[in-house]
């Protein structure tokens, strides 16, 4: 379809006006919380050819067991960039595939209304979270789903629906349902924002983890180390955005940890620990409360490996940096075990 260079010129000009309220912040997956954000691909780059994609929407997501949200946190957690995871539900049947009519690439005002309808179900999803509405957040995300399918199942809308979908259900611990929805996400990213783009590698980040919660653990240790290998490259090649891509890392470091506690390889889980916890105090200082996590999680594999006295320094240390009372609740069972293990004269 030829399309006249005026209404190329209207449609991006409406689908600007549409994206405009697009704040662009890179995410934080460190140390208290593991957010992914959520995309909205700029339209008239999308049009030009160019992978342009601006944040719209932002789901916070587990990063320790020192960072379990409370009732009162929004789904749409409006971390700062650099400065700054349920209870299973009933299993439900995934959303409806929904077949649209063909995109009207040429009518600006039906493709603006759309996109505005659609920013208004993901709002409004963002409300019902807030007031602990679950059942209302999934289903205007459901309904959002079903509006982004016009723009074609490889488009950024599309993407940015099945990702905040996804990420709702592993808040729920409905992970099961999460999965195929986190794979259709990732293949879509992986062809448009490109392989080693950060947005995709966050993705991906939320797969495997969602691997390693349902205890595929090939998959989760295959998905680690592939989100690991695509960091190296993009650490080389997207320089002015090193220092937030080693803040990505340090989040992936801590989750490989986890998964490596898993199959017991305590000293490569300690390695993995160590390299986040340095990435950490090289961004935000040695005593830090940012640099919580991988300080806790050093104390608890510390003391199950048997080496007390070294628990005990990093416990000490975390207890003087957790502020929040779901922190301080994990770190006196870590604090327990090792009082007992020196009581005992380990």
């Amino acid at each position: 379809m030829v399309i006249g260079y005026h209404r190329v010129s209207m449609l991006r000009l409406h689908l600007r006006r549409g994206l405009r309220e697009a704040g662009h912040s890179a995410l934080d997956f460190f140390p208290t919380r593991l957010p992914s954000q959520l995309l909205v691909r700029n339209a008239s780059s999308q049009m030009k050819g160019r992978n342009t994609w601006k944040y719209s929407f932002r789901v916070a997501g587990v990063c320790s067991v020192f960072s379990a949200m409370h009732a009162g946190v929004s789904l749409l957690d409006a971390a700062d960039d650099e400065d700054g995871a349920a209870s299973d539900g009933a299993a439900q049947a995934p959303a409806r595939e929904y077949v649209p009519p063909p995109a009207k690439l040429d009518d600006p005002e039906e493709n603006y209304k759309i996109l505005t309808s659609w920013r208004g179900n993901i709002h409004a999803a963002q409300e019902c979270f807030r007031k602990l509405d679950m059942e209302g957040a999934e289903r205007e995300l459901k309904t959002a789903l079903e509006k982004a399918a016009h723009f074609g199942s490889g488009s950024a809308p599309v993407a940015t629906s099945l990702v905040n979908l996804a990420e709702l259900y592993r808040r729920l611990g409905r992970f099961k349902e999460a999965l195929p929805l986190l794979e259709r996400a990732t293949d879509t990213l992986d062809q448009t924002a490109g392989p080693n783009n950060k947005v995709t590698i966050r993705a991906l980040v939320d797969l495997a983890d969602t691997h390693l919660q349902l205890k595929s653990i090939a998959a989760a240790s295959d998905g680690f180390e592939d989100v690991l290998r695509r960091l190296d490259i993009a650490e080389e090649n997207q320089v002015a955005g090193r220092d937030p891509l080693r803040l990505v890392r340090a989040g992936v470091l801590l989750k490989a940890a986890a998964l490596d506690v898993e199959l017991g390889m305590h000293a490569e889980a300690e390695a993995k620990l160590r390299q986040s916890l340095a990435i950490a105090e090289e961004r935000w200082g040695k005593d830090s409360p940012r640099t919580l996590a991988p300080v806790a999680e050093l104390a608890r594999l510390l003391q199950s490996v048997g080496r007390v006295q070294e628990a005990d320094a990093m416990c000490s240390a975390a207890e003087r940096m957790a502020d929040k009372e779901e922190q301080k609740q994990q770190l006196a069972k870590t604090r327990r075990l090792i009082d007992a293990d020196l009581a005992a004269g380990k």
